[in-house]
């Protein structure tokens, strides 16, 4: 089972982590659907929810090669130190990424200026993702 597991829409990406930092396989899965949408990037919004995994620090940096200095919308929900400081380190590179404690996931749905439909979508999502997960070791 993997540690990360994504989903997308027109738009809109979705992120799921449990607490270890993705397997190169799924993150390289995600680097390319992203890259697909590179003429599209900055309209692009992605919402990461964390158990306290994310990216390497080879991960960060194949993703700012797809970014190449673009801003998108990016809100992360997590209780993780570890995860505020990669979105810290992140956001050196991309402004427009915030990180939202679980109790405040309606501020990520407005950063993300996220319709009803696709607050409706992102949570059932993320329950279907979520079960694809490999446990916490």
């Amino acid at each position: 089972m993997p540690d990360m597991a994504f989903s997308t829409r027109p738009g809109l990406y979705l992120l799921v982590h449990n607490r270890q930092p993705p397997e190169p396989a799924i993150w390289n899965q995600y680097l390319a659907e992203l890259d697909r949408q590179r003429t599209l990037i900055t309209r692009v919004r992605t919402l990461v929810f964390s158990d306290g995994g994310g990216p390497s620090l080879v991960q960060r940096r194949q993703l700012n090669e797809i970014l190449r200095g673009y801003s998108t919308l990016v809100a992360v929900v997590s209780t993780s130190s570890l995860v505020r400081n990669i979105v810290r380190a992140l956001n050196v590179f991309n402004p427009d990424i915030r990180v939202f404690p679980p109790a405040s996931v309606e501020g990520a749905y407005q950063h993300l200026l996220l319709s009803s439909e696709e607050r409706r979508w992102s949570t059932a999502e993320r329950e279907r993702l979520t079960i694809q997960l490999a446990p916490t070791r």
